[in-house]
């Protein structure tokens, strides 16, 4: 369904001149993106920035797309990953005084967890951070794949 919808954005932002581009046409497109990813379908989105072809525009506006989506996303895995380190070495505390934690989530508290169980709720969190970084290190990996060769196409090096 994210592959879908991604592909629906793109469309629709094709046809639009750039002045009629709104900053809410780029939140769908990120937020279609980030959906792709977390619904593991991270080929499909890694094919659609390979598009050679440039149908999808996407390389025109590879700038804001760096700037917009995988700069602020860096920046926040890099501090989720600090904060989850930061639990993880609170909760390890916590379980020398054998101390239970409370979690609430939207004003409502959830049952005291022990220690155990949040320190493996903690790493799983860690874990998903390492996937979410190994997908985007890939997307930068083809993003300097392909600015590369563009350059190296218009000086004329083969």
């Amino acid at each position: 369904m994210a592959v879908e919808e991604l592909q629906s954005i793109i469309k629709r932002c094709q046809i639009l001149e750039e002045q009629d581009f709104k900053e809410e046409d780029f939140g769908l497109f990120q937020l279609a993106g980030q959906r792709c990813i977390e619904e593991g379908h991270t080929d499909q989105l890694l094919e659609i920035i390979q598009n050679e072809k440039n149908k999808t525009g996407l390389w025109t506006e590879l700038g804001n797309i760096e700037n917009n989506f995988l700069k602020p996303l860096h920046i926040g895995l890099n501090m989720s990953k600090a904060h989850y380190e930061a639990e993880i070495k609170n909760s390890q505390e916590a379980q020398k005084s054998k101390d239970l934690c409370s979690i609430t989530v939207s004003g409502e508290e959830i049952p005291n967890m022990p220690p155990e169980m949040q320190l493996k709720v903690l790493h799983s969190a860690l874990f998903t951070f390492d996937l979410i970084e190994s997908v985007l290190a890939r997307v930068e990996e083809l993003i300097e794949i392909k600015t590369k060769s563009t350059s190296e196409e218009n000086i004329g090096i083969k």
